[in-house]
């Protein structure tokens, strides 16, 4: 990275680290409230300087890996709905049918 990087980018990276870590646990509150500080951060931090590539470079990989994490969830929470749904149903057949 460079010899002076731009602290803002560095904090973004802290918090993307930090949003890994919380997505691990299923900890998506914390996942959202760092996601706002990253983003007013990013919007308000200016344009990072050329030599900071490498630690953009980094952030881009590490909101891809966070990405993948949010998408499993997703697919876990809509597989668990679809299960509730299917097992709701059958419960208001069996009760109708008790009847």
């Amino acid at each position: 990275m460079s010899d002076n990087p731009n602290p803002a980018l560095q904090h973004a990276l802290a918090l993307t680290r930090q949003m890994l870590l919380a997505s691990e646990s299923r900890d998506w509150e914390r996942v959202a409230d760092l996601d706002a500080q990253r983003r007013s951060l990013i919007h308000n931090g200016g344009a990072p300087a050329a030599p900071d590539r490498e630690a953009l470079q980094t952030l881009i990989a590490q909101n891809e890996q966070l990405a993948q994490c949010v998408a499993a969830e997703r697919d876990t929470v809509q597989r668990e709905l679809g299960q509730h749904n299917y097992n709701r149903r059958a419960l208001s057949t069996y009760i109708a049918s008790s009847r």
